[in-house]
Order: C-alpha cells, then sequence, then structure tokens
C-alpha cells in the first residue's frame, strides 16, 4: 500500500493495479483475454447487479474506472473525501466479489466486437496495429493489440474470462495507490476490514518471461491502402530506452519536439504555423 495525504482538496483519489513482476499479462492468439477482464470488473458484486452497482456509485458522486495495460489490470476510484469509505468498500467487492455473470459476459464481449468493428475505420488505430505486428512478429506479445481482435475475442470463452480472473486478480499480485485528503490513521483500519481476510494461495512462480526487442538491419516501409478515406496517418515504429533506463524521463521530454502533445514544435509548424 502506498500513501500520498494532501490536504489541499476534500477528494481522495485511489488506484489498485494487479500484476505479476517480470510478466507480460496479454498475449498472441488469447489477445484480449486479460482486457476483456478488465471490463467486466465494473459489472457488478454479488450483492449488485451493473445497473445497481454503478447506481451506487453515481450516488457517493464517485467515478470508477478499469483499464488493461501491457503489464497491469488496473481499478481506479476518485470520490469525495466523506464518502471514500463507501466507495471503497464497493471498488474492492468489484473484484474481490464479482459476478462474473455469463450474460453480463455475453453483453461486454458483443459491444466489444462492435467497438473493435469501428476500430477497422480509425487510421490511427489500423496504423498502429499493422506497425506493431510488422515490428513484432505474430510470435511476440507486443505483436498483437491488447484489446484483442475480431477473431480472438469472438473465440473467447465465459470459462476462459475466469482463469484469467483468477491467475491475475489475487493479493499477491495487488498494489494499493491512494492519495488525497486521508491518513494512515484512517486509511489503514479501513483497507484492513476491506482486505484483511483477503487470502488466496500463492501460484506456483514460473519463471519471468524475456522480452527481447526485435533487430532490424533495414527501414521497411508499409502501405495500409484505403481508397477515399478522409485521413492519411504516418507513423514511425522503433525501439525505444527501457522503462528502467536513467535516461527515460529525458528521453520522453525530448520526444515532445516530434510529437505527443499538441505543442510540439512539429505539431505546431504542420497546424499553427
Amino acid at each position: 500500500v502506498m500513501l500520498w495525504t494532501k490536504k489541499d482538496l476534500p477528494l481522495v483519489a485511489m488506484t489498485v493495479a494487479f500484476f505479476r513482476d517480470g510478466f507480460v499479462i496479454g498475449d498472441t492468439d488469447r489477445a484480449g483475454a486479460i482486457w476483456m477482464t478488465a471490463d467486466m470488473l465494473d459489472e457488478g458484486t454479488i450483492d449488485l447487479n451493473a445497473l445497481e452497482f454503478n447506481d451506487a456509485m453515481q450516488q457517493l458522486g464517485a467515478r470508477f474506472t478499469t483499464s488493461a495495460e501491457r503489464d497491469a489490470i488496473l481499478l481506479s476510484l476518485n470520490a469525495l473525501q466523506r464518502n471514500f469509505d463507501r466507495a471503497a468498500e464497493l471498488a474492492m467487492d468489484s473484484f474481490r466479489r464479482n459476478r462474473l455473470d455469463y450474460n453480463d459476459f455475453d453483453r461486454v464481449r458483443k459491444l466489444h466486437l462492435e467497438e473493435l468493428r469501428q476500430h477497422e475505420d480509425e487510421p490511427g488505430i489500423v496504423a498502429s496495429r499493422v506497425a506493431a505486428s510488422a515490428f513484432y512478429g505474430r510470435a511476440h506479445r507486443y505483436g498483437w493489440p491488447m484489446e484483442g481482435t475480431l477473431d480472438t475475442i469472438a473465440k473467447m470463452t465465459h470459462e476462459e474470462l475466469k482463469i484469467q480472473y483468477a491467475t491475475i486478480v489475487r493479493p499477491q499480485n495487488a498494489t494499493v495507490m491512494v492519495a488525497g485528503d486521508i491518513d494512515r490513521g484512517d486509511l489503514q483500519p479501513l483497507l484492513e476490514s476491506l482486505l484483511g481476510s483477503w487470502n488466496l494461495p500463492a501460484l506456483s512462480n514460473s519463471e519471468k518471461q524475456s522480452i527481447k526487442t526485435p533487430q532490424r538491419d533495414h527501414l521497411e516501409v508499409l502501405m495500409v491502402d484505403r481508397p477515399d478515406a478522409v485521413q492519411t496517418v504516418i507513423q514511425f515504429i522503433m525501439p525505444g530506452p527501457a522503462y528502467g533506463d536513467a535516461r527515460r524521463t529525458q528521453y520522453w521530454l525530448l520526444n515532445t519536439l516530434l510529437g505527443g502533445s499538441f505543442t510540439s514544435r512539429l505539431n505546431m509548424n504542420l497546424l499553427e504555423e
């Protein structure tokens, strides 16, 4: 548990991250399974269905979101300080006592498939997917989109969802980060009451995955031809600094000269000047 007490405003933000050190939790031919698992975590609890759960959060004035990244499932909660205890209880129930109902899964999967079909008409998304697949290859986890494909999501089963949930959403994989108008004296007993009895046996430790960056000795150019498209996207993909590289932040700042924000030099030259 990490805590940053800030008394400036009567607000509290909490993020619960589930990750396995050294593991990429995406996959290749089962891409999107982790994304779907994260998507299901705001679909209610054993006591509340999806509508009741979201209504309860709204009545507290709280905002609760879930997402998946390459190495973690993230649950984020923002609430007024006076309502944080009740909102946190709902948030913890979302992953400790989730319904994982088949009807909810079927509905969420259909909605996600429709979203993936819409992505086929988004030039930026198409360019990113084609570039990643070509650069990393289909045998590499980074070569597949985290949200999956029409094929992998269509084939995903309810049982597979339960397996992903049971593998990732465990106390050994959880880090709780809280910031705002709350101190340790209030937070610690709250979390002990909500998570203190959450005990699951540890899974056997597998060897950490080796994520290798592809090495290329030449420039490759790919084109996706969409006649009558209203927009053209050009993307470059290449190795960047590793997360643990001490110079990563400086590189990130340097990159804003080229792009990444509206005020980047390249963007201002192209669109403004």
